[in-house]
């Protein structure tokens, strides 16, 4: 018998905390997710936006633009905590203009990051939060997207089709995209014998399954 490796881990640090210069690269529609607070379960619509900042890591001898990550219950209410966020973005609008605004316009959107670092955790690893964003200072210069924008969302004939649009994201957000009750919904397709009914291939949904 042989011990079994361990996994490995990131040498990566996290991003270091404070402010720092930032653009929005992506927005994921990560479809509806249980969530548990204060030992109550919900399912809640949940997005996340992707920054590039400021700052680099080297691999394989070549230097790459950090991201940070910021999840959010996709709700834009007087107290909801995407609204704080956008407020400190974009500005204040009232109630009708948020229910009218197109989020997808965040992406290509200079800001200002608040970066915040956890308390380390039992392996004394830290992870950089995003607390905040605000605009760039008068006079700081904009950053330019590096890599690909992307704007993630469920419009796919089926599972297959998904899993392909999905291949493009880190894996750990993929991972919680197969969490949602979207992509449980999906269905793989489904190839009907044609020497027993005539029939075509089709793509079925299963419409027991919760959206």
């Amino acid at each position: 018998m042989k011990a079994p490796k361990p996994e490995m881990t990131s040498n990566i640090k996290p991003i270091e905390a404070g402010t720092i210069n930032a653009i929005c690269c992506g927005l994921i529609d990560l479809g509806t997710q249980r969530t548990e607070w204060q030992g109550v379960e919900k399912d809640l619509p949940k997005i996340m936006l992707i920054f590039e900042v400021d700052e680099t890591y080297e691999k394989d001898g070549q230097e790459y633009r950090r991201n940070a990550f910021a999840e959010f219950t996709f709700s834009l209410g007087s107290k909801a905590n995407l609204r704080k966020f956008l407020e400190g973005w974009v500005g204040k609008k009232s109630d009708d203009e948020w229910y009218e605004f197109d989020i997808t316009e965040l992406v290509g959107k200079p800001c200002l990051l608040n970066i915040v670092h956890t308390k380390p955790n039992a392996q004394g690893k830290v992870y950089a939060n995003v607390a905040s964003a605000a605009p760039l200072v008068k006079g700081m210069q904009q950053l330019e997207v590096q890599g690909k924008t992307s704007i993630f969302d469920f419009e796919c004939e089926d599972k297959d089709e998904l899993d392909e649009k999905m291949k493009s994201l880190p894996k750990f957000v993929a991972d919680k995209i197969r969490q949602s009750k979207q992509y449980l919904g999906f269905s793989t397709p489904v190839s009907v014998p044609t020497e027993d009914k005539g029939e075509t291939p089709i793509n079925e949904h299963d419409d027991n399954l919760p959206f």
